[in-house]
């Protein structure tokens, strides 16, 4: 009976009655995403076609929201007397709220609060037994109304307001650079719901917490709306993915239909529910990119150039908070994570700790199958080098007999996990847990440098499992996000963190300015320049940091080698830098007793209009960010004792100006073709005079080996984090 009862409920019209609840499901059809066991993953439980089987002895499982009013069913069954305890918990103190219980071979309870201002979170035990969950599906109020069906009171647009019209009680898109239509009030901690329908093949986007003049795919959330094929694999655009940065796990729409969605937002937990199914809950606590964005904003819709229409639109409000602590409750992080973590936050590398960067090369020529690396886990390979792309490749992992992948050389990048598209060094992402052997075959004689990291033992490790599945989900999505923002020159420029701004100054010849000083403790996360382009044509305009109080600028360095490939123009793919309304570098310098950054003229003309813009971030005295500091060493003419005369621990970059024809040794140091175009890449890269490579990946192991040879480079800058304490 109670099964005819859920289906009736959950399959109510589409266009529900002002008011009407929506039910959903807190059951994924394949994932245990959305439930977590403590910070271990969670034991003993399993999913599969929406069904959740819990066996003798499994750990509590916890979910990932909390509900203040809320009506929760579900149906259990077992068939060795095991009995499903559902409770309520207090979000702030952990404590029981209230209890049911189910068991035998087909049960079903329930579990209901009411009037009571705590927020409970939901929590699952199988006392007695195993069982298995067949369903479980939580109602809450519907909400406040944020469209009001008649008119658009309570919106507005930067775009052309006429692109927006209400018709039929819906706010309907007319595809005329409409922009995104914005909710005037600002929301943190919310539960939104809403029906849409769009055109076959349309594009549109729920924005959700971006400040007032932000972007929600770069600096709030944008929930994707877009009518995909069926039978597309999931991506980074299918619906309900946070756009291009973590993909659902699951899809429910209904092309050329009306349909339902809920989207949950609390502290870092993001959830979208799509015709009552969950298919998207992410802890954006643990993403690279989304653990930076801003925790309340406006609610919106966009205006994609496709017919799109929206109704029934309410907004139920949580109070503040970042909900249950167990949610950021420290765990190990996934290899993937490690990795891509340090291209997109390179401020990870100023800590001083995690895996530094080794490197096997090897020299192979002939028909026969040829070791290249014997590598023992557990690791990662991340980045590939060659001199050709000949030859049958082979990976062997954890010692078995036949390769998980077996392809021509020019393929490899196609079959395993890529952190970029370029070909050499090819960035990738190819973990093994006890051993990897990589192997070549038919091929004429070829140069091949293997770089990986080793992982310590509490990093988990993901089994290679192809292009898609490897890596921990969001990562690469995130990661390629990351390399399309900027090549076309965004970065991020309304993230919640303080900012200073210095006024626009002209630098006379000789002359030098303070443009920014920060006191207390902190890290600069990114800092961006105005300044002509002119400016990175020579080394006139000499850029100066100091830190903590000492007279004596920790980098001093003219200010092209902070933006190499920008000395001709244009934006391009890297991890790094941009050139788009000023020139922007993701180099972090950590403070602990202030940082001032200057700008000095050392040319024979003025700099006109020249100003800094500084995102920084305050840390505690105590954090680990704050072991070392930024040291930035430029020489000219450069030198062949750089690792006898400093102490450099972490080599993070290295910038030189150098004849187009670098000679074989330094080419080989910054993994370029020794002739060629001009060449811009992810990590490394020439344009005109300068040369140059970012250690992002990690630090090399013997950073003595990273000496440029005298008469290779006219000048230098060697970037690197050295003890604040030495």
């Amino acid at each position: 009976m109670f099964a005819l009862v859920s289906m009736l409920w959950f399959a109510a019209p589409l266009h529900a009655a002002d008011g009407q609840p929506w039910g959903v499901s807190l059951i994924a059809r394949d994932t245990l995403d959305g439930w977590i066991a403590g910070p271990e993953e969670p034991r003993g439980w399993s999913v599969k076609d929406g069904v959740l089987r819990g066996d003798k002895g499994c750990a509590p499982l916890t979910g990932s929201w909390t509900f203040g009013d809320f009506d929760l069913e579900y149906e259990f069954s077992s068939d060795d007397g095991g009995e499903l305890v559902v409770d309520a918990i207090d979000a702030t103190t952990g404590k029981r709220l209230t209890q049911s219980k189910a068991g035998g071979s087909r049960a079903s309870g329930k579990l209901a609060r009411h009037g009571d201002h705590a927020r409970a979170a939901i929590q699952l035990t199988i006392a007695g037994g195993s069982g298995n969950v067949t369903s479980l599906r939580v109602q809450e109020p519907a909400g406040e109304l944020l469209f009001n069906g008649r008119d658009l009171t309570g919106f507005w647009t930067p775009g052309n307001p006429k692109s927006w019209k209400v018709e039929d009680g819906a706010i309907v898109c007319l595809n005329d650079h409409g922009d995104y239509l914005r909710s005037e009030k600002q929301y943190a901690n919310f539960t939104l719901s809403l029906e849409y329908k769009i055109a076959k093949g349309g594009n549109s986007g729920i924005g959700i917490r971006t400040p007032r003049d932000g972007w929600p795919s770069g600096d709030g959330m944008e929930m994707q709306v877009e009518d995909r094929p069926a039978d597309e694999p999931l991506n980074g655009q299918s619906p309900m993915a946070i756009y291009s940065n973590v993909e659902p796990f699951a899809r429910a729409d209904r092309s050329g239909q009306w349909n339902r969605v809920v989207i949950k937002a609390e502290g870092r937990m993001i959830s979208a529910w799509m015709n009552g199914e969950l298919v998207q809950c992410v802890n954006t606590a643990w993403q690279p990119e989304l653990k930076h964005r801003h925790l309340k904003g406006w609610i919106g819709f966009q205006d994609h150039n496709d017919h799109v229409e929206y109704r029934n639109i309410r907004v139920l409000e949580a109070p503040d908070g970042m909900g249950l602590a167990e949610w950021y409750a420290p765990r190990p992080p996934f290899g993937s994570q490690v990795i891509v973590d340090r291209l997109m936050n390179p401020e990870v590398l100023a800590r001083g700790d995690g895996p530094k960067l080794e490197t096997l090369r090897k020299t192979v020529s002939g028909a026969a199958e040829q070791v290249i690396a014997e590598l023992d886990g557990p690791g990662a390979v991340v980045a590939i080098m060659r001199s050709n792309e000949r030859g049958q490749v082979r990976l062997y992992f954890d010692d078995e007999s036949t390769p998980r992948v077996d392809c021509p050389a020019a393929d490899l990048l196609n079959q395993v996990p890529a952190l970029a598209r370029d070909k050499s060094p090819m960035l990738v992402y190819v973990p093994y847990k006890k051993a990897l052997k990589i192997t070549l075959a038919e091929a004429k004689k070829a140069d091949y440098a293997i770089d990986y990291v080793k992982l310590t033992s509490d990093v988990r490790i993901e089994p290679f499992a192809g292009l898609t599945h490897t890596a921990a989900r969001g990562l690469l999505t995130a990661a390629a996000y990351r390399l399309h923002q900027q090549s076309h020159g965004t970065m991020r420029k309304f993230d919640p963190e303080p900012k200073a701004v210095s006024e626009p100054k002209e630098i006379k010849p000789g002359k030098k300015e303070t443009l920014v000083s920060l006191d207390g403790t902190g890290v600069v996360d990114w800092f961006r320049l105005h300044v002509s382009n002119k400016a990175l044509a020579n080394d006139d305009l000499w850029i100066e940091v100091a830190v903590d109080g000492d007279e004596r600028p920790s980098l001093a360095a003219p200010v092209r080698y902070l933006y190499p490939g920008f000395s001709q123009g244009g934006n391009f793919r890297n991890y790094l830098e941009t050139s788009r309304d000023g020139f922007a570098c993701r180099v972090a310098m950590p403070f602990r007793d202030g940082l001032t950054m200057s700008l000095e003229n050392r040319g024979k003309r003025s700099i006109k209009d020249v100003d800094l813009t500084v995102s920084y971030e305050r840390k505690e005295t105590n954090d680990p960010l704050l072991r070392n500091r930024l040291q930035g060493l430029f020489l000219q003419p450069a030198s062949a004792t750089i690792a006898q005369s400093f102490r450099i621990d972490r080599l993070v970059g290295l910038v030189c100006r150098a004849p187009a024809e670098q000679d074989a040794k330094l080419a080989s140091l910054l993994e370029l073709p020794v002739k060629g175009d001009d060449l811009k890449q992810a990590l490394n890269g020439r344009a005109g005079s300068l040369a140059w490579r970012w250690w992002l990946l990690g630090p090399p192991q013997n950073a003595a080996a990273t000496i440029v040879p005298a008469g290779s480079a006219e000048a230098m800058l060697v970037l690197y984090y050295r003890s604040a304490d030495s």
